[in-house]
């Protein structure tokens, strides 16, 4: 006969003694009702950047059609 086993949980002590975890925060208006000026993102050239990466991807195209081919013509002689 089986026995009935209860299962445990187990709660650290730290998260009970730790309180709640989310604190209120005011916000405050600008002087005047004005809005703080947000700087512009610097333009990135995308080949300059990931050269290396369009070079393994245009790699990695190559093979795979070489592999998706090869296996066109196992499949045909077998």
């Amino acid at each position: 006969m089986a026995t009935n086993r209860r299962r445990t949980t187990r709660s650290t002590r730290s998260s009970r003694a730790a309180g709640p975890r989310t604190t209120a925060v005011k916000i405050y208006p600008a002087p005047g009702g004005e809005t703080a000026a947000v700087p512009a993102a610097p333009a990135v050239n995308w080949d300059e950047e990931y050269h290396y990466i369009l070079k393994d991807l245009r790699q990695l195209g190559i093979v795979s059609a070489l592999l998706f081919v090869l296996l066109l013509v196992t499949g045909f002689l077998l």
